[in-house]
């Protein structure tokens, strides 16, 4: 079994936003300063067919990604690694999947679930690699029409999923055996899905995206009950849930478009963030909190080092950065750009992945 790089997507350290309400002081620059330990970011690979790139994560010496139609229902979505020492591209493995969900590395295996997958109906399907050779494994309980996300939070191991009612699984055993803890009562009969989970002050939280009816977005896990976090503000979802400087921070969508929030474990507060487009992902690094935005054409990546002052490090144009990712002080963008491809971007002389 290949050398494991610990630094998955969701990890808690991945990313911190901490902006108080009405207090933000942003800082535009079409030619913004980039920090000293950034590295000016170029397209590191672009293989293609798919027009998208996203779901970046650090594992066995390299990053990992998958080429996609994220926004799309086109059924296919291809697997690739990028060797952090030789720079070179490698195909792993192409899944019969809209797009893949949230990965993550636990006990030096890589899961990647499925977030779309086309071979059953409802078991929810998901793969697991050591930088070998692949494994395939479905849940072995509930139906599970997708499968959002595999984390570690703790000492177990929780899969989000969806479909006609969302609900969180949890393996005692790192998988294949999997036992149903909990089921959204509110929206059943209803499109609902647990999209996001993470761990924060030693306790597990998970986001739901549920459109069709009102109801609590943020819940803790308590290891027996999901309870929600009242304060957290009404909408249809949460992306990008993650924890950064004592605080948990969340992209919420809703009737008012899309806002960024933070909870410091009594206490939602609002972000103030003002960018020229739509903020897409969220990262944390050694030396600042990271953000990607982008429309329809182009887009831009932004750092805070003490969560109030914004910089922009860099615009990236004709692509549309939809995933960012930090590895110690190095940062990955993964981006759409229609018939173009979807890209790679990174540091073109990145370090190599620290082993553990």
């Amino acid at each position: 079994m290949g050398t494991t790089t610990a630094m998955a997507k969701r990890n808690p350290s991945r990313f911190s936003f901490g902006v108080a309400a009405l207090l933000a002081i942003v800082t535009f620059a079409a030619g913004g300063e980039r920090p000293a330990s950034a590295q000016q970011l170029e397209r590191l690979a672009a293989p293609g067919p798919w027009p998208g790139v996203s779901e970046l994560i650090a594992y066995d010496g390299a990053i990992w990604f998958v080429n996609s139609e994220p926004f799309e229902n086109v059924n296919a979505a291809d697997v690739y690694r990028y060797d952090l020492t030789t720079g070179q591209v490698r195909y792993e493995t192409g899944l019969a999947s809209q797009s893949l969900g949230s990965p993550s590395v636990y006990q030096g295996h890589l899961y990647w679930p499925f977030e779309d997958p086309r071979s059953n109906s409802g078991l929810g399907e998901y793969a697991v690699t050591d930088g070998k050779s692949w494994r395939w494994n479905t849940f072995t309980e509930g139906v599970a029409l997708h499968v959002h996300t595999i984390q570690a939070c703790g000492n177990r191991l929780l899969a989000g999923t969806g479909g006609w009612e969302g609900a969180l699984q949890m393996s005692p055993d790192g998988g294949p055996g999997w036992r149903e803890v909990y089921r959204l009562p509110e929206v059943q009969g209803q499109l609902s899905r647990i999209t996001e989970i993470v761990s924060f002050q030693d306790r597990c939280y998970f986001a739901v995206t549920a459109w069709d009816q009102p109801g609590p977005r943020l819940y803790e896990w308590t290891g027996s009950a999901a309870r929600p976090v009242e304060q957290w503000p009404a909408s249809e979802r949460i992306t990008s849930l993650t924890v950064y400087g004592g605080y948990l921070y969340g992209l919420s969508d809703g009737p008012g478009g899309r806002t960024l929030w933070r909870y410091d474990g009594s206490k939602v507060d609002r972000v103030e963030f003002v960018a020229e487009s739509l903020l897409r992902d969220l990262a944390a690094a050694p030396d600042g909190l990271y953000a990607v935005s982008s429309n329809n054409n182009d887009g831009a990546l932004w750092r805070t080092s003490d969560g109030t002052t914004w910089t922009l490090v860099q615009r990236i144009q004709g692509e549309r950065p939809i995933d960012v990712f930090a590895l110690g002080d190095q940062i990955y963008v993964g981006t759409h750009a229609g018939t173009a491809g979807g890209a790679l971007w990174g540091p073109r002389l990145a370090a190599p992945a620290p082993s553990t």
